[in-house]
């Protein structure tokens, strides 16, 4: 039985409020938080990870990744198989998904448009709307849809802790009641934090998108009207 302290991966795609949680979770005294070690190509990502373990070894030790980093990155094939090996060897899995695609593509599109992914302020601001490329959006729409399935399989009969944005990161409000559960999943005692993270696009959508009406349109005629708010 190892005498080391606890370790946990963080499973998301990115623009899911992935850097909020790291930035909270980061904030408790027991955990160093490696953010995403597996972005770029590794010989052994088992063996990175397991040196970000032991190179900390007085914490709780978590870190980020991305299903598309270990298949494109990292060459893992079978995520499915990876993930069930490392909770086999006692890695807590932490799992964040945005529910509204519309708005998770949106996200990505006005950062680029915007050349500014994280709002600090601590205020949260209208930012002003953005001509979205509706081919485009309705691409990467369908990817991110793609991209969840993935994840939910390679989750299966994965012992995690699930996290939705829109239910446990959106609002400040509800950050005390996410970290409480997240510190008591991870066995830590609990902890106030907070952020000065805000949502980049706060708004809604007629007030985001210039051409919202053939964006709805388009969104609604391709069976997505769902996300439309």
């Amino acid at each position: 039985m190892s005498l080391l302290p606890g370790k946990f991966l963080l499973f998301a795609q990115g623009r899911t409020g992935s850097t909020l949680l790291g930035d909270l979770l980061d904030q408790h005294p027991a955990i160093h938080f490696g953010h995403e070690i597996l972005a770029e190509p590794v010989r052994s990502p088992r063996s990175t990870i397991e040196r970000l373990r032991f190179r900390h070894a007085r914490h709780v030790v978590g870190f980020h990744v991305k299903i598309y980093q270990l298949t494109d990155q990292q060459g893992i094939a079978n995520v499915r198989g990876w993930l069930r090996n490392l909770s086999r060897c006692g890695w807590q899995v932490i799992s964040l998904r945005r529910e509204n695609v519309l708005r998770h593509v949106l996200s990505n599109i006005t950062a680029i448009e915007r050349d500014s992914y994280h709002d600090r302020s601590g205020a949260g601001a209208d930012r002003g709307a953005v001509m979205v490329d509706i081919p485009d959006l309705l691409h990467w729409m369908n990817r991110r849809i793609e991209l969840a399935a993935d994840e939910a399989a390679a989750l299966a009969d994965v012992p995690h802790h699930p996290l939705t944005y829109e239910h446990d990161l959106q609002e400040a409000a509800a950050w005390p009641a996410t970290m409480a559960g997240v510190f008591e999943y991870l066995d830590l005692e609990p902890l106030e934090v907070s952020s000065a993270l805000r949502r980049t696009n706060p708004g809604p959508l007629p007030r985001l998108i210039t051409n919202y009406g053939e964006v709805a349109a388009a969104v609604t005629s391709a069976g997505y009207a769902r996300y439309l708010h």
